[in-house]
């Protein structure tokens, strides 16, 4: 190579062809460079993972013995926190929390512990550009950390990432503090995929506290409607018999589908005979969703 730019320089510069040539020669060489340097990137990667899985598949089955002889006592937390080398401490916790997952009562609370000391670890990912590790920590501090880190996991329901905001709504909800229930009600336009039926249960289990704040949302006309239809569900869950009249007036001045379905199946639990002319007119809807509910509200209200 070196010989071909020595006669390459020799020859006379001006020639077309040459320069051509010349311009072939540099970019062949830039190549070569370049396919040498991501050869060499490929096998340092390749040593560095296979390095990472041994470490890792060491740590594993060290860890995956004693945290069952933390669990049965007879090793004691501070026994296994000398088996944690602080360059994986953040390790251990995602090891802790695969085993959390599948523990309740008792056993879930001593892992709770152990965790304990390295859960700073985990709130500074909070900060990662990763959504998924946005929401992974999330789910750990909902898992291991609460009511400790309760405060954090409410600054990430304004979390740009609306699955991350969702975790966090979800986490905040199963502390059953009213507290919440406005501030992600009327966040709720942004959970797109959170399937309603989970929502509904988790505001249900809050009680009747739950109800003023569920009737405001349902009866805000300029409420989302998504979120209305929420509401609906949680009231009739919760069976707020003050709502029926009220629900009459939706009945009569929306024109939504689901909301309209919704508030039939509200009045089907709240409902009086009084109710029943409003439920006989939309039973004679031409749209099909409509149409059923009514039927249903109607039988039900002429059992009652």
């Amino acid at each position: 190579m070196i010989e071909l730019f020595r006669e390459l320089l020799a020859t006379s510069q001006t020639s077309r062809e040459n320069q051509i040539l010349i311009a072939l020669d540099v970019s062949i060489v830039i190549l070569l460079f370049m396919s040498i340097s991501f050869a060499l990137l490929v096998i340092f990667l390749r040593i560095k993972n296979s390095f990472h899985e041994k470490t890792w598949a060491h740590l594993h089955k060290l860890w995956n013995v004693a945290v069952l002889e933390v669990l049965s006592g007879d090793l004691s937390a501070d026994e296994f926190r000398r088996l944690i080398p602080q360059k994986h401490q953040l390790n251990f916790v995602r090891f802790l929390a695969s085993y959390a997952y599948r523990l309740r009562g008792s056993d879930l609370k001593i892992l709770s512990e152990l965790a304990k000391p390295y859960l700073p670890h985990v709130i500074d990912q909070f900060k990662h550009r990763n959504s998924g590790v946005r929401a992974w920590a999330v789910n750990t501090i909902n898992l291991l950390g609460m009511p400790q880190y309760e405060n954090v996991i409410e600054k990430a329901l304004d979390d740009k990432s609306p699955k991350v905001a969702m975790f966090a709504a979800s986490a905040l909800l199963k502390t059953q503090k009213l507290v919440y229930v406005e501030q992600i009600l009327k966040s709720f336009h942004r959970f797109q995929h959170w399937n309603l039926n989970s929502l509904i249960s988790l505001l249900s289990k809050i009680g009747s506290d739950a109800i003023p704040i569920s009737r405001i949302v349902y009866l805000d006309r300029n409420e989302n409607l998504r979120t209305r239809i929420v509401a609906a569900e949680v009231l009739k869950k919760l069976k707020d018999y003050a709502i029926a009249d009220d629900v009459v007036e939706i009945l009569d001045k929306e024109t939504d589908r689901e909301l309209l379905a919704a508030s039939l199946r509200l009045i089907s639990q709240v409902g009086q005979q009084k109710h029943r002319p409003i439920v006989l007119k939309l039973g004679k809807s031409p749209d099909d969703v409509i149409r059923i509910n009514a039927v249903k509200a109607l039988r039900q209200l002429c059992i009652d």
